[in-house]
Parts: structure tokens; sequence; C-alpha cells
């Protein structure tokens, strides 16, 4: 019960409803033995879509605090730690 209850079901209730539902399906006894590989996966998914758009902010913000201006000295790319190429790059 407290695997299940502490994942945030972003989806709705729908979402938790239908993993209850593959939970009975799976058990094989009156034991309920929820699929708990699908829960771990689904936590990693949302923590790395949230760590991307944190990053995505603060990138974003670094350009606009930087007018833009990402090659001179203590402008975009230096301020996050990357030589200008690299920053280029990775976009």
């Amino acid at each position: 019960m407290k695997a299940m209850s502490e994942p945030h079901w972003p989806g709705n209730v729908r979402e938790l409803e239908n993993f209850v539902e593959r939970s009975v399906i799976l058990s094989n006894n009156s034991v309920l033995q929820p699929p708990l590989a699908e829960l771990l996966l689904a936590k990693e998914l949302v923590d790395d879509a949230l760590r991307e758009q944190s990053e995505r902010e603060h990138i974003v913000r670094t350009l606009k605090d930087t007018k833009w201006i990402i090659g001179r000295p203590a402008r975009a790319a230096s301020r996050l730690g990357m030589k200008r190429m690299t920053f280029l790059l990775s976009g």
C-alpha cells in the first residue's frame, strides 16, 4: 500500500485505477501483488522530466540575464560552466 500511495499520479484517478486492475490481474493468489517495477520506472521518468524542465528553466533564465549573449566572458556559456561551442552544439 505504501508503494502505491507514494507516487504522484499525474494523470488522474483512472491511472491509479488502471494500476490496481493490472495488479489484480497479475496476482496469483488472494494477496495483491502490484508490479512495483512499473512504479519505479514511472518515478524515474517523472524525475527525469522534472530535472530536464529545471535545467531548461535555468538555461533560459541565464540567457535572459545575459541578454542572450553566449560567448563573451561572463556571459551565458561561462556562467553555465560550458564552452561556447559546447553550449551551441548541446541545444
